[in-house]
């Protein structure tokens, strides 16, 4: 969401994008990840906060839905209205990991948590908050 890390993957992909660069994506782009929105995540912690009995239990936030990354950053130049193009590196990331896809089954049952926003809306507030804020960070290295 707003306000995320730049060295996080959305805001890198939202900028390069926004900055009329191509997209780049390390490996071949069929690594899955699974994302959640900042205010469901703040919504699951301050849930975890005030439940009882919750200590030394193990809870994931997660959406459920896995997304490659190749097609999250199609979807964020679909979403930026841009033309842009994805730029593959054979380099991929030390400790990259091929699929992550959270279960969040014990949180929904412990907590009564779920998440709210899906990626298209979470993505469509990032985008609007970077859209505003690109010109500060067009020199900034892009590392994924």
């Amino acid at each position: 969401g707003p306000r995320q890390g730049l060295d996080q993957v959305i805001p890198k992909f939202i900028l390069q994008i926004l900055n009329d660069k191509s997209i780049t994506i390390y490996g071949d782009g069929t690594q899955t990840r699974d994302y959640t929105y900042v205010s469901d995540a703040v919504k699951a912690y301050s849930l975890l906060a005030i439940t009882p009995k919750i200590e030394g239990k193990v809870l994931n936030f997660g959406s459920g839905k896995e997304i490659q990354i190749k097609k999250l950053a199609e979807l964020i130049i679909k979403l930026t209205n841009k033309k842009g193009k994805l730029k593959f590196s054979t380099k991929l990331r030390s400790g990259e990991t091929p699929r992550l896809l959270c279960n969040s089954n014990l949180a929904k049952k412990t907590i009564k948590w779920k998440p709210i926003v899906n990626l298209e809306t979470g993505l469509l507030k990032t985008i609007e908050y970077y859209q505003t804020r690109k010109h500060l960070v067009v020199n900034l290295p892009f590392m994924l």
